[in-house]
């Protein structure tokens, strides 16, 4: 029983490398904690904020090389006279106005799907208690 149990420890060792060289990195993969250049990011909190500035950055490299005098949309960079106007980015997409709630804001709106802009209306409704 003695010269039995190391035998089955070190087959179970080298089983236990094997999978790991073969499988992995799987796991990581799968869960999207590889970075594209192959290192690794342990931190999710830190790769979450660098993946929050790169949009900010992107927007204003965007915006900068964008020659707009008016307003430019910030999902789509087109150039638009007001933020109403700006086009939803999906083409199924509805577009469900929302009204400024004085006169010095300007209407809004919000990209929705079927069923449409009922819902939106609900939701303004019982968000403003009427």
């Amino acid at each position: 029983m003695i010269r039995t149990f190391p035998t089955c420890l070190i087959l179970l060792l080298s089983l236990v490398c094997l999978t790991k060289s073969q499988f992995g990195n799987i796991f990581e993969q799968f869960f999207n904690q590889g970075n594209e250049d192959g290192s690794h990011e342990h931190h999710g909190h830190q790769h979450h904020q660098e993946q929050i500035s790169g949009g900010a950055d992107r927007w204003r490299k965007m915006s900068e090389q964008a020659s707009c005098s008016t307003y430019l949309c910030p999902s789509s960079f087109e150039c638009v006279s007001r933020p109403s106007e700006c086009p939803c980015l999906e083409p199924e997409d509805i577009k469900c106005p929302i009204p400024g709630s004085s006169a010095d804001e300007p209407e809004s709106f919000v990209c929705t799907r079927k069923p449409g802009c009922t819902r939106v209306q609900e939701a303004l409704r019982l968000g403003s208690g009427l």
